[in-house]
């Protein structure tokens, strides 16, 4: 977290993991915003909400009713979190210039540099009536950033001269917190498939033509970061 800039990586984890968990079909029971249902169960409760309004004052029986058991339960759920954001974990870089010495003489220059980061998730399973953790991951990806530049400089009599151009780029971040998180979530349901579904499930995450799915890593206790 920066003072000026706020959260360096995106604080959308959940959201991501329920967009994963309705990508892979597994049905899902709202608990993270349940502010409106509540509002809903409030009118029900006073008699104030109804399904035909326009009945209002015309039924006396025009009200939803609130029926034991109506909300349906979760057998299981996720937790965790972005739990590593490390900066410059490798560079590397060349610059080189080129020119006559001589006043008039024209000079350049040429340079490049990368550098990357890695950003990891951890998540784990557990069963909601024994809250038994039945499986953890932890996932983490690299994320690549290069930086170029070339340039000319040179002097004409009394008149110089500078032109420079480059270019720089960077794998989003809140990319690849998108891409390890659905990496784990599908991790994690593999374990509850039949056997032999898993394979399946798990190769819905190699995103054909999406790069940065394609260096998210599963990373065990012991594995070298």
């Amino acid at each position: 977290m920066d003072l000026q800039t706020g959260a360096r990586v995106s604080q959308a984890g959940a959201l991501f993991a329920v967009t994963a968990l309705t990508r892979a079909g597994v049905p899902v029971v709202e608990r993270l915003d349940n502010s409106v249902a509540e509002i809903e169960l409030n009118y029900a409760r006073q008699h104030l909400l109804s399904d035909t309004p326009e009945q209002a004052g015309i039924s006396a029986d025009n009200f939803r009713p609130i029926l034991a058991g109506q909300i349906a339960g979760s057998r299981y759920y996720i937790v965790g979190g972005v739990s590593e954001l490390n900066y410059n974990i490798g560079s590397s870089g060349v610059e080189a210039q080129v020119g006559g010495t001589a006043t008039g003489d024209v000079r350049g220059f040429l340079g490049s540099s990368s550098y990357v980061l890695n950003v990891a998730v951890d998540l784990r399973l557990v069963d909601t009536r024994s809250q038994e953790v039945l499986q953890s991951v932890s996932f983490q990806k690299q994320v690549v950033g290069v930086d170029r530049g070339i340039g000319l400089n040179g002097t004409a009599g009394s008149i110089g001269g500078v032109l420079t151009g480059g270019n720089s780029a960077m794998e989003p971040i809140q990319a690849a917190v998108r891409t390890v998180i659905d990496r784990g979530v599908f991790e994690l349901l593999s374990g509850l498939q039949v056997q032999g579904a898993g394979d399946a499930c798990l190769a819905s995450t190699e995103f054909a033509g999406q790069g940065p799915a394609g260096n998210a890593r599963h990373r065990r206790p012991g594995d070298p970061s």
